[in-house]
């Protein structure tokens, strides 16, 4: 992966309109007690996405238990995310 990619990544920022919208579907479907790693993973890299701090924190807690309990095909995906969040949070820092 390109340096221009990765750099993107780390720059990208979600809207709070799509925010809310991944926030919104992830707490149903935690409500419901039927929240399948796909929907977690999407929860995960909107908050990835996000400006803040406290959000980086909960998407590395989503994505570490991904890593365990998640759908074994897509782990190369949690990995990479997990490390793109890690990134930002030392930037942060």
């Amino acid at each position: 992966m390109s340096y221009e990619k990765v750099s993107h990544l780390l720059n990208d920022h979600i809207s709070s309109e799509d925010m809310g919208m991944f926030t919104t579907k992830y707490n149903t479907a935690l409500r419901s007690g039927n929240c399948p790693p796909a929907t977690r993973f999407e929860y995960a890299l909107a908050l990835t996405r996000s400006r803040y701090k406290g959000d980086h924190l909960r998407a590395v807690n989503i994505l570490e238990d991904l890593c365990v309990s998640g759908d074994p095909d897509v782990f190369r995906d949690y990995l990479y995310y997990l490390t793109i969040v890690n990134i930002k949070l030392q930037v942060s820092s």
